[in-house]
């Protein structure tokens, strides 16, 4: 089941230059929140992330990523079936993993730009989400949304500062150079 998700979440189709581009969620959610044994999916994405946070921030961001994926899954299959209260409990989840990216952020220039494109994916994802979910769900996407778009300008804003200051900033042991 986990190993599905690694091909995740956040795949973009984009269709010829006059179509439409369609964010297709490629990720079987798994176990939703709507399930009695979801504490058990919350519980194991946490023993991966301490797992990965042994490896460094990179390992740790990628992970981070990889569950967000899965909860932006989990939130969009919750909107479709009309179960605002579990969507609502997935996007909280979601929306967690984005504060904790934007953290991540700031550990190395890897680390952001991997953060950046995760928001970014994000956002498109919500979008989606919005444009085919029932009219209930849509308010507490629209909120995540907004998050979600936020986070990803501060983000922005610091790859930009990297980016900038390239010779004085100080480099990440972890990270190729």
């Amino acid at each position: 089941m986990r190993w599905v998700a690694v091909l995740l979440v956040l795949s973009v189709l984009a269709t010829p230059a006059m179509a439409q581009t369609t964010v297709v969620v490629t990720t079987n959610p798994g176990i939703t929140p709507d399930n009695p044994l979801y504490f058990l999916d919350v519980l194991l994405d946490n023993l991966q992330e301490w797992l990965a946070s042994l490896q460094g921030p990179e390992a740790l961001t990628a992970v981070k990523i990889h569950i967000l994926e899965e909860r932006l899954a989990e939130a969009q299959a919750m909107a479709m079936q009309n179960k605002i209260d579990a969507m609502e409990k997935a996007m909280y989840y979601a929306n967690l993993k984005i504060k904790e990216l934007e953290e991540l952020s700031q550990t190395c220039p890897n680390c952001a730009q991997m953060c950046l494109h995760a928001t970014e994916q994000a956002q498109k994802v919500l979008e989606e989400c919005i444009k085919m979910c029932p009219e209930e769900a849509k308010k507490g996407l629209e909120r995540s949304l907004e998050e979600v778009k936020k986070a990803h300008e501060r983000i922005k804003e610091r790859v930009g500062m990297v980016i900038g200051s390239v010779p004085t900033a100080p480099a990440c042991s972890h990270c190729s150079e």
